[in-house]
């Protein structure tokens, strides 16, 4: 059973960031933090690709978007992504070839220094026979050091950008995706994504199965 695949990872601060290696066809995933306001979606032009805002939310201190595009060459670009602060870049490959996202979920929200209080939300699978690809990206700020990855969960990058914790990780087994605690020093605000990704012989409801 193919499952999709997290070819590359990239994080960064500022208004844009490169992208890991793709090729065309590969879905590229962005989650873009902002301190005060939604970081704003860049319009096509180039290299930059039409980006599909796939959520939003905040917490009234944290703005997270979350948006995709599917790659058409090999030279794709962010674009400028304006008040954006943190980034999370993800490539996938191995999805279908549309209505690649099942189940997408979000949530902004304040540890308050609770060292198991950032959770990645669960999911209601659109396919739980295993085949889909569960994505969690987490933006975090932290006292120190970077957040310790939830079982079963495997990091496709985890590192820490000025004072805040940022990563993308895999969830090891996809018959079920309940919340996932990723233990932090010292935790405040964070945003945390899951996404679900269909293969190629998976059904469900497409994009918009949406909790």
């Amino acid at each position: 059973m193919a499952i999709p695949v997290v070819e590359g990872a990239n994080v960064g601060s500022g208004y844009s960031i490169a992208i890991p290696e793709h090729n065309a066809g590969d879905l590229i995933i962005v989650h873009a933090v902002s301190l005060f306001t939604y970081p704003s979606v860049p319009s096509a032009s180039g290299t930059v690709p039409t980006w599909n805002t796939l959520s939003d939310a905040n917490n009234g201190s944290w703005y997270s978007r979350v948006a995709y595009s599917v790659a058409t060459a090999s030279d794709t670009t962010t674009g400028t992504w304006t008040y954006n602060d943190r980034m999370i870049v993800s490539v996938v490959s191995g999805h279908k070839e549309t209505d690649f996202v099942g189940a997408n979920s979000r949530t902004v929200g304040n540890a308050n220094g609770v060292s198991t209080g950032v959770y990645a939300p669960a999911l209601t699978l659109a396919q739980n026979d295993g085949s889909s690809l569960v994505l969690r990206s987490i933006v975090a700020s932290t006292l120190s050091g970077v957040l310790t990855v939830a079982t079963g969960h495997t990091a496709a990058i985890n590192t820490r950008v000025t004072n805040i914790c940022v990563g993308a990780y895999t969830k090891n087994d996809t018959t079920s995706a309940p919340a996932a605690s990723f233990t932090a020093n010292e935790p405040g605000n964070y945003a945390a994504v899951s996404i679900e990704i269909l293969a190629p012989s998976g059904g469900g409801n497409g994009f918009f199965s949406m909790f």
